[in-house]
C-alpha cells in the first residue's frame, strides 16, 4: 500500500532520523512511533517505560503526560515493532534509555534546541497528481516535530487501519474527535474515488 499523497513512508521516516546523531534520534523516533507532541516526549523519564505480554507478544509501552490537554493528564501508548523499521528505530531507542539514570529525564535540552536539530533534515516530497492538481516539482522543506505526529497517525490510519475514531483521539491525546475524523475521513474519501474512478461500469 503506497503512502497518501505528502506524507513520507516508514522506511522514509527512518531515514530521515538517521540523519541525527544520539540524543536527538532517540527523541525523534520517540515523538514519531507515540505520534505525540514534542513537549510529551521532553518529558519522558526512564520510569515511563515498561515492558508487558499482550496475546503473547511483548510490547513497550511508554507512558506520557498530556502537557496541552491537562484534562487527560496521562496516556500510555505503545510503541510498536509491527515492521522491520519501527523494530530498529524502538531498538535505537531502548538503548539509549539504557544509559539513562533511573527516574531521569530521556532528554535535558529545550524544545527550542530540538527544533534547531530537527531542521537540519530537509524532506523532499516527489511531484504527484493529488485531485488534479498536478505539483510539478519536488517539494522540499525543513522538518518540524508535528510533521512527524502528522506522519505517524496517518501511518495507523492507512498501514494499521486504526479506523476507530475515538481510538485514534485516545492515542493522539485529542480531547475531541473532529480531528481523528478527519485523518479518517481524508483515507476513505481518497481510497472512494479511486475506486469509482478505475471502475469501467461507473460512469
Amino acid at each position: 500500500m503506497k503512502p497518501i499523497p505528502d506524507i513520507a513512508s516508514r522506511s522514509q521516516v527512518k531515514a530521515y532520523g538517521e540523519q541525527v546523531e544520539m540524543p536527538y534520534r532517540a527523541l525523534y523516533y520517540i515523538v514519531y512511533l507515540c505520534g505525540c507532541r514534542i513537549s510529551e516526549a521532553l518529558a519522558v523519564r526512564e520510569s515511563d517505560f515498561e515492558t508487558v505480554e499482550v496475546d503473547g507478544k511483548i510490547a513497550h509501552i511508554v507512558t506520557l503526560q498530556n502537557l496541552k490537554n491537562k484534562k487527560a493528564v496521562i496516556k500510555r501508548l505503545t510503541i510498536g515493532t509491527g515492521t522491520k523499521e519501527e523494530f530498529e528505530m524502538l531498538t535505537d531507542i531502548l538503548s539509549y534509555k539504557d544509559n539513562v539514570l533511573e527516574n531521569d529525564l530521556l532528554f535535558k535540552f529545550s524544545r527550542v534546541v530540538a527544533y534547531n536539530h530537527f531542521s537540519k533534515i530537509l524532506v523532499t516530497i516527489p511531484a504527484t497528481d493529488v485531485d488534479n492538481k498536478r505539483r510539478i516539482l519536488d517539494y522540499t522543506f525543513k522538518l518540524h516535530p508535528h510533521y512527524l505526529r502528522h506522519c505517524r497517525l496517518s501511518h495507523l490510519v492507512n498501514y494499521y487501519n486504526l479506523n476507530n475514531p475515538y481510538e485514534l483521539m485516545q492515542f493522539a491525546g485529542w480531547a475531541n474527535i473532529t480531528m481523528a475524523q478527519t485523518y479518517i475521513q481524508s483515507d476513505w474519501r481518497k481510497t472512494t474515488k479511486t475506486i469509482l474512478q478505475k471502475n469501467i461500469f461507473y460512469k
